[in-house]
């Protein structure tokens, strides 16, 4: 399960998100101009009623989670298929 975590951080690090972009100081920049990609966003006419660029505060406190979880499932080991499965249910 670990490498399915990995392949969606490797997704955006290497920069194959449309509107994601992982910047120097290890944030995420979002380009919400001209799509809504934020909870947020209301579209009219094809354009983000609230159209919200940067360094979005929920999508990076998303990204740097999910990099402290995978970096904490690793660090378990062979124990971390079965961490993740039992925290599934």
């Amino acid at each position: 399960m670990v490498l399915y975590w990995k392949d969606i951080i490797e997704f955006i690090h290497k920069g194959q998100h449309d509107n994601l972009f992982l910047h120097d100081n290890g944030l995420l920049y979002a380009n919400g101009e001209n799509k809504a990609i934020t909870w947020m966003n209301a579209m009219i006419n094809d354009h983000p009623v609230t159209p919200r660029s940067g360094y979005i505060v929920e999508v990076n406190s998303l990204w740097y989670n999910s990099l402290r979880f995978v970096a904490d499932l690793m660090c378990e080991g062979d124990k971390s298929e079965s961490f993740f499965a039992d925290s599934l249910g």
